[in-house]
């Protein structure tokens, strides 16, 4: 069911003036205050919320720091096949995270 317009430019102009810039492992504390933001805005739950998360993270800290009624229903990986052996070579745990 596609939001209206409106209520999706409600939500941009909420997130821009809510969320910060921050270093560190922000991926799921981010996740978890737009889902509350979202839900404040909405006036209920939000059914699904789809992230993308920076590659350069070990997928298992984002795992272990979400919270625990959230269920991850996909996970995708792209990988570049003239790279990805260069990738696997020097980054290996980084990329056998994603697999």
């Amino acid at each position: 069911m596609a939001l209206p317009e409106s209520i999706v430019s409600a939500y941009k102009t909420i997130l821009r003036e809510e969320l910060l810039v921050a270093m560190g492992c922000t991926e799921p504390i981010s996740i978890a205050y737009a889902a509350a933001i979202l839900r404040k805005a909405m006036g209920c739950i939000p059914e699904r919320i789809v992230a993308e998360l920076n590659g350069m993270r070990l997928a298992g800290d984002f795992y272990e720091k979400m919270p625990e009624d959230w269920a991850i229903a996909q996970e995708v990986m792209f990988a570049d096949a003239n790279t990805i052996m260069s990738y696997n070579a020097n980054m290996r745990s980084l990329v056998v995270d994603k697999l």
